[in-house]
């Protein structure tokens, strides 16, 4: 049986007694009783530790993942020693092509990259500007009042777990 369909059932039980019992609406500590007293504590347990379980295995994979990036790193780099080493012996050779099964390699000369060497020399038009909007600026504005062009949400509720 799914958590899904288990919380499902536990809604479900939970709709019906209020349905059944209004007062409870009005009392929280009234309804966290019969809550208890209908032994529905198992899912919150259950939810909790699943939880748990899914941060572990964010951990473990996140663990997982900085081993595979190193590894792909030392790839990379045996890649491009691998690289050197092609292109110094095709220039030691004196080749420009070689044709294999494996495949070609040739050695050309690219045209000329653009480099800056000083920013302060460049022309204006040069400079490319992004706006950007600066949330920390709204909110300094927005406690003086309504900044145009915002709105204030209705706030979210937020769920804490403490298990410490």
């Amino acid at each position: 049986m799914s958590i899904k369909f288990q919380v499902g059932q536990v809604k479900a039980l939970i709709e019906g007694l209020l349905e059944h019992f209004p007062e409870l609406r009005d009392d929280e500590q009234l309804r966290a009783d019969t809550f208890e007293g209908a032994d529905i504590d198992w899912i919150f347990s259950k939810l909790i530790s699943d939880i748990r379980e899914a941060e572990s295995m964010q951990e473990a994979i996140d663990l997982r993942q900085d081993d595979l990036n190193a590894r792909c790193a030392r790839y990379e780099r045996k890649e491009k020693l691998l690289r050197v080493l092609l292109e110094e012996l095709m220039e030691v050779a004196g080749l420009t092509k070689k044709v294999l099964p494996e495949g070609t390699i040739s050695i050309s000369q690219r045209a000329p990259a653009l480099i800056v060497i000083d920013e302060k020399l460049l022309p204006e038009e040069a400079f490319a500007t992004k706006k950007t909007v600066s949330m920390q600026k709204i909110r300094e504005l927005a406690k003086t009042g309504v900044v145009p062009g915002t709105m204030l949400d209705n706030g979210k509720t937020v769920l804490t777990i403490k298990t410490q």
